[in-house]
């Protein structure tokens, strides 16, 4: 994923197989690595027939998620004639847990979402969403650092 140049598509294990790629779900935060998920992925999220984009705001946590840029991505998705629903989750979990809930919510067919935007070595220390989502989502996942 550091060096290819290009974002993984990654299906666990006990994914069942999908044919089609009805509802995507993007995990929006203003970050390089978020846009960079997006602009790979573009030719997966054309197909789906419904896009979630959400941006979670970790009350627990103090951190707040991309809200104020989450039209803006989607005018950005509209332009290439792709609809979305735009969601602002608040919580008291994790952001990992948050995308989760929400991509079982809407039966969510593939998440899209930027990889490892703190250092390798404070995810690894200190934990993070991609090693969350690596680590626990039944749904096949699209990163992109």
């Amino acid at each position: 994923m550091f060096d290819g140049g290009r974002g993984l598509y990654l299906v666990p294990p006990k994914a069942p197989p999908r044919s089609t790629l009805k509802t995507v779900l993007i995990g929006w935060t203003d970050a390089r690595q978020s846009a960079r998920a997006i602009a790979e992925a573009m030719p997966l999220i054309a197909q789906a027939t419904a896009v979630h984009i959400v941006a979670v705001r970790e009350e627990a946590h103090g951190r707040m998620g991309g809200a104020e840029v989450l039209s803006d991505i989607s005018a950005h998705l509209a332009r290439h004639g792709i609809e979305t629903t735009a969601t602002v989750l608040n919580t008291q979990t994790s952001a990992s847990d948050a995308l989760l809930a929400e991509a079982r919510r809407i039966s969510a067919d593939l998440i899209v979402v930027g990889a490892y935007g703190h250092s390798r070595f404070r995810e690894w220390v200190l934990g993070g969403v991609t090693a969350d989502l690596l680590d626990s989502s039944p749904v096949p996942l699209f990163l992109a650092h």
